[in-house]
C-alpha cells in the first residue's frame, strides 16, 4: 500500500534536512542544541515502537505512532507494520460494527488521522464511515473542548466536510477566557488546550475573528514560558511547539518564543535522556512524553520546509 509513498516522501524528506543544515548550519536553538534532529527522532521512535509493542488499533498511543512515525520517516516501523495497523483497523471496526468507542470520540477522529496517513480511506474501512460519529455535534461537545479540537484537526487533515464545522470553530473561540488561554472548563486558561486549539484554529487563519484569538492565545502561551525555553514537562512544551508549526513556524526561531537566549526548542530538548523523553526533567523515560516529542519534531521539520504539522 504504502511502498512508493515512503520511497518519494523518503527523497523529500532527505532533501530538506540537507537544505535546513545547509542554511542553520549546526549548534543553535533551532537545531536542538546541535543534536542531529533526525537522530534523536529516529531514537524517540524507535523507543516508542518497543514500548507500544503490537499495533493495537483500539489503544491511542497506536494511531499517534504510525502517524509520528510516518512523519519522520522512521525505520523502527516496516511497510508490514503500517499494513498490519489497518488489518487491525478493519478487523475492530468488523468485530464491533464500526463502533471505536460509545463516549470517547476522540477514538474516531486519531483512527481516521492514522487511516488517512496510511493511504487508505477513513470514510469507507469495511464499509464504515469513522468520520461520521465526528460529526455527531452533541457527543463530540459531551467529551470536552479536547474533542471539539480535534474534530477540526482531523477532518481537516482527513478532507471530511463537517456539517457542524462552524459550531466546533465557535465553541473554540467561545472558550477564549480573559487571560488569551482556552479554558476546558470554562474558568480559566490552560496550556495544553490553548496549544491545541491553535492547531485547530490553524486551519482558519483567514478569519478575521480568528486571527484575533490566536493572537490573544499566543500571548498567553509565550507569557506562560519558563526561562529555560519550557513549559515545566515535556508533553505542554511539545503542544506549543506543535502550535507555532501549525502555523508553520519554525518553534525554534520565533522571537516571542525565546526567554533569555533560551527557545522551545531548548526546553524541549530539557527532557530528552539519549534514547527517549520524560514527563519532567529527573524522570524515567515516558512513552506519552515520547509520543508529543515526536510530534513536536515532526513539526519542526514541517515548518521548516514551510508546512504545517498537519499536512499531507
Amino acid at each position: 500500500m504504502r511502498h512508493s509513498k515512503r520511497i518519494l516522501r523518503a527523497a523529500a524528506w532527505a532533501l530538506a534536512v540537507l537544505i535546513v543544515l545547509c542554511l542553520a548550519g549546526c549548534g543553535n536553538s533551532s537545531d536542538l542544541n546541535g543534536d542531529d534532529l533526525n537522530d534523536v527522532l529516529q531514537k524517540a521512535c524507535s523507543y516508542t515502537v518497543d514500548e507500544v509493542g503490537t499495533l493495537d488499533a483500539s489503544e491511542e498511543s497506536s494511531a499517534w505512532l504510525i502517524f509520528g512515525c510516518d512523519k519522520a520517516n522512521a525505520d523502527a516501523l516496516t511497510d508490514e507494520d503500517y499494513d498490519d495497523y489497518y488489518d487491525n483497523v478493519r478487523l475492530l471496526v468488523k468485530n464491533t460494527g464500526g463502533v471505536l468507542s460509545e463516549d470517547r470520540y476522540t477514538a474516531y477522529e486519531r483512527v481516521s488521522i492514522a487511516v488517512e496517513t496510511l493511504g487508505a480511506d477513513p470514510e469507507d474501512v469495511e464499509g464504515y464511515d469513522l468520520m461520521a460519529p465526528v460529526d455527531d455535534y452533541e457527543k463530540v461537545c459531551a467529551q470536552g473542548i479536547n474533542a471539539e479540537i480535534y474534530a477540526l484537526i482531523s477532518a481537516n487533515y482527513v478532507g471530511y466536510d463537517l456539517k457542524n464545522e462552524r459550531e466546533y470553530l465557535d465553541d473554540i473561540l467561545d472558550a477564549q477566557v480573559e487571560d488569551g488561554g482556552i479554558s476546558f472548563d470554562g474558568k480559566s486558561g490552560d496550556l495544553d488546550i490553548t496549544a491545541m486549539a491553535v492547531q485547530a484554529l490553524s486551519f482558519y487563519q483567514e478569519d478575521k475573528e480568528v486571527q484575533a484569538v490566536i493572537a490573544k492565545a499566543r500571548d498567553y502561551l509565550s507569557s506562560k514560558q519558563g526561562k529555560d525555553g519550557d513549559y515545566g514537562n515535556c508533553e505542554t512544551t511539545a503542544q506549543v511547539i506543535m502550535a507555532l508549526a501549525c502555523l508553520k513556524e519554525d518553534p525554534g526561531k520565533a522571537e516571542d518564543f525565546i526567554k533569555e537566549g533560551k527557545s522551545l526548542t531548548d526546553g524541549l530538548m530539557l527532557y530528552w535522556t539519549g534514547t527517549a523523553f520524560c514527563h519532567k526533567q529527573g524522570d524515567e523515560e515516558d512513552l506519552m512524553a515520547t509520543q508529543q516529542a515526536i510530534l513536536a519534531m515532526d513539526g519542526i521539520l514541517a515548518a521548516r520546509e514551510g508546512k504545517s504539522l498537519f499536512e499531507k
